[in-house]
């Protein structure tokens, strides 16, 4: 990551747009495709550890632009999540495949899926993103709290203490930091507190100082994000959007057991070598020449301001 961060940053700026949304344009640079990670690491072939922790890295690259890199890490998130039982137990489940079909909706990728989305993917993503993301912290601390938000069992999350005499709790950046702070207590996997962290607090270095946030920490910002969004008093943006989508990739993988990925990264490193056609609901490898080529069309047809190269929408 330092190497495409040092290499990057001083990469000339893609001109001749007339920015709408300073958060995406910002970035927006030119040339950065030879030291993308996944053109030096296939992503099937990297140990879970790395995969749980891979979001700390991928949103860095957001201060170069919303990169490649995470399409094909929430394409692998995709396809393995689908393979084991883990997941498929959770209410939400499919709601998690939506969000994803909706952010490879303009690639292409997904021919069963893609074409009532294709108009609709910020929306779509609007509606998905934050529900997936309150409810798959719901799943991993159900023994504490329902789906509801009420308390089942006491617990704190590093600021106060909540108990069956709690009001229901509909802030998501309490169970975040509860998470972050306290895992053990809810999930036994290790090093997602760290991994939490972390991710915090890259956000909070690299993100937070643009949108002039008072809250107090990064957990408070995506919280503070989901109102505003959901509530039409901001624009949804391709960051917001990418961040979100990589914290909710980083929670699927800290929730998969060992059996699953490795089940999972075989069928995908498979269809990666053999360049087979896509099953149904598998997103990995993405079509990054189909991305680009609808990207640069999809510029030209609506005059949309979005960064070079950017993956999602």
């Amino acid at each position: 990551m330092s190497d495409y961060l040092s290499n990057t940053s001083n990469l000339p700026f893609f001109k001749g747009l007339t920015p709408q949304d300073k958060e995406n344009t910002r970035f927006c640079r030119m040339g950065q495709d030879s030291y993308l990670l996944s053109h030096k690491y296939p992503f099937y072939n990297l140990p879970l550890a790395l995969l749980r922790r891979l979001p700390v890295y991928l949103i860095q690259q957001f201060k170069i632009q919303v990169e490649i890199d995470s399409g094909f890490y929430w394409a692998l998130t995709n396809d393995v999540s689908f393979q084991g039982p883990t997941l498929r137990e959770w209410d939400l489940f499919p709601s998690l495949r939506t969000l994803f079909s909706a952010q490879f909706a303009k690639s292409g990728s997904l021919p069963s899926l893609a074409t009532d989305l294709l108009n609709n993917s910020d929306t779509v993503l609007l509606c998905v993103c934050y529900p997936v993301l309150e409810g798959i912290l719901k799943f991993m601390m159900q023994n504490y709290v329902n789906q509801n938000g009420v308390v089942s069992k006491p617990f704190g999350d590093g600021r106060q203490r909540y108990n069956r005499n709690s009001r229901p709790i509909s802030d998501l950046s309490v169970y975040l930091r509860a998470l972050e702070v306290n895992p053990p207590n809810f999930i036994s996997k290790p090093d997602l507190s760290a991994d939490l962290k972390d991710f915090r607090k890259v956000m909070e270095q690299d993100f937070l100082p643009f949108r002039s946030s008072t809250r107090r920490d990064g957990w408070d910002w995506i919280y503070s994000l989901r109102n505003a969004s959901l509530h039409g008093a901001i624009n949804w943006t391709q960051l917001r959007s990418g961040l979100v989508t990589n914290l909710i990739c980083m929670l699927v993988w800290h929730n998969l057991e060992q059996t699953e990925v490795d089940t999972g990264l075989q069928v995908a490193s498979k269809r990666a070598s053999t360049r087979s056609p896509f099953s149904h609901f598998a997103c990995y490898p993405p079509d990054i020449r189909v991305i680009l080529a609808k990207d640069i069309m999809s510029r030209q047809l609506t005059a949309k301001t979005v960064c070079a190269h950017e993956l999602v929408s």
